[in-house]
């Protein structure tokens, strides 16, 4: 792999990202914020939130070579309010670029909670981004059911998938 893979693995993550634009541009600002939708609770600002907050523990951990998956920024009004929420999406958008000048196989070591309390894991950056990419498109397709379970139109055909799947 070399540099330019990262810049491609970039390219596709940033394109993928933007297809979340119509939710903060155009989405009423109450379906955004509905946290009341059982059974998690969780609505699409929180997801939109969860999912940055990746992104940007891979570009806050890259340079010190540990990226922490458990550094989130919960609550507040990211999750609440459009504008402020929008504003984040730009700022991880644009950090994101500063990873194209790494090596893809730049070794890293992951943080996570994965049941059983924080636990450490030696991975590299391609993989790492990779993993990213897959959650986002995951939340992605949890914020697709809460737009359907509110009557709002889904922004693309294919928003929650994985690029693959509508193929079939």
């Amino acid at each position: 792999m070399s540099k330019e893979d990262v810049s491609e693995l970039i390219d596709l993550i940033t394109d993928n990202l933007s297809g979340a634009l119509p939710l903060y541009r155009d989405l009423d600002a109450q379906v955004f914020a509905n946290n009341a939708i059982p059974p998690y609770f969780s609505g699409i600002g929180k997801h939109l939130r969860h999912l940055l907050d990746m992104f940007s523990s891979v570009v806050n951990g890259v340079s010190v070579d540990c990226i922490d998956f458990t550094d989130r920024k919960r609550g507040g009004a990211i999750e609440h309010q459009q504008t402020v929420a929008y504003q984040y999406y730009r700022r991880v958008m644009e950090s994101l670029n500063q990873l194209r000048t790494y090596d893809p196989t730049h070794k890293v070591r992951v943080v996570d909670d994965l049941g059983r309390g924080k636990t450490q894991i030696q991975s590299n950056l391609a993989s790492v981004l990779a993993q990213a990419h897959s959650h986002a498109i995951h939340h992605y397709a949890s914020i697709g059911y809460l737009l359907y379970i509110q009557n709002v139109d889904i922004p693309l055909v294919t928003f929650g998938y994985n690029p693959s799947t509508p193929i079939y």
